[in-house]
């Protein structure tokens, strides 16, 4: 689930307000969640950028992105580009990707800043199939493919 610190979930935010995502594990396996945005300029960000192959989610335990180190939520700002027209809201994205073994989702956020990209796409043409991803087993290295779930969270910004 997502939401906006100190209110609702709604189909239209405020830019400047904080938002969350709140996602948990209720498997005895290990996952591992990353989540993306995508802006109002279409730029695509990792918004888990301090664990780029998945934050681990054990079993029956929860991770929450926005929260800060003492477990505060705090959220994550939805900010407006100032390349962007302000003359009516604009859709953006959250992309909340599970998979059952880490996977590093930085390829889909190649462009010219550490984390952004430009995408001319919507939040559903995100993300390539199959996932590929290698796994060390003993002396060396076998490639599967990761089995991945994806969740969109749509919604409008407003300047």
């Amino acid at each position: 689930q997502w939401g906006v610190v100190g209110g609702e979930a709604c189909e239209t935010i405020d830019a400047g307000r904080h938002i969350y995502v709140h996602t948990s594990n209720a498997g005895s396996w290990p996952i591992y969640i990353s989540v993306l945005g995508i802006a109002v300029d279409a730029t695509i960000s990792l918004l888990s950028q301090a664990t780029p192959q998945g934050r681990e989610v054990f079993g029956d335990t929860t991770y929450t992105l926005g929260e800060d180190a003492l477990g505060k939520l705090v959220g994550i700002p939805i900010e407006w580009s100032p390349l962007v027209p302000r003359d009516g809201p604009r859709r953006a994205a959250l992309v909340v990707i599970a998979t059952d073994m880490p996977v590093d989702i930085r390829p889909l956020v190649t462009g010219t800043g550490p984390h952004a990209a430009r995408c001319a796409c919507g939040p559903e043409q995100v993300l390539p199939a199959p996932v590929r991803a290698t796994r060390s087993v003993g002396r060396g290295a076998s490639t599967r493919s990761a089995r991945v779930a994806v969740r969109v969270f749509e919604f409008w910004v407003r300047p």
